[in-house]
């Protein structure tokens, strides 16, 4: 019964492995790779040819859905310096857009976390964790 749950998870861990980097493949954007629950710090320069609208908005487009979801709007300061920290729970593609024009676009895959511990009464047990 141990082993079939161990093949299990193998089994669920390499497909979600497979899923997220056909996802990935198919954003033109390197992407960053993380482990669930690990954070991810967006940040760059908004050009001076685009601060004239005085906002930077962040925008998310998760895995599985089809339009994109405002996530920070705050006032560009007049470097047009940005920085904004999150902790996606699945792949994301992030646009960071000041007024109507994108000025950057980043791509964050999130790779489920897997805790493989030692037993004594087991020989190994398998924890992952991912959303969805």
């Amino acid at each position: 019964m141990q082993r079939l749950l161990l093949i299990a998870l193998t089994g669920t861990v390499l497909a979600l492995t497979v899923a997220i980097g056909a996802m990935s493949q198919l954003l033109a954007t390197p992407a960053k790779v993380l482990t669930y629950g690990q954070e991810v710090r967006l940040a760059g320069t908004v050009p001076a040819d685009r601060r004239s609208t005085g906002i930077v908005r962040i925008l998310a487009l998760s895995c599985g859905f089809s339009t994109y979801t405002r996530i920070a709007e705050f006032k560009m300061p007049a470097t047009g310096a940005y920085s904004y920290r999150t902790a996606p729970t699945v792949s994301t593609l992030y646009s960071v857009r000041a007024g109507d024009l994108e000025v950057a676009a980043h791509n964050v895959r999130v790779k489920p976390h897997l805790a493989l511990t030692r037993h004594a009464a087991t020989p190994f047990r398998a924890d992952v964790t991912s959303a969805g």
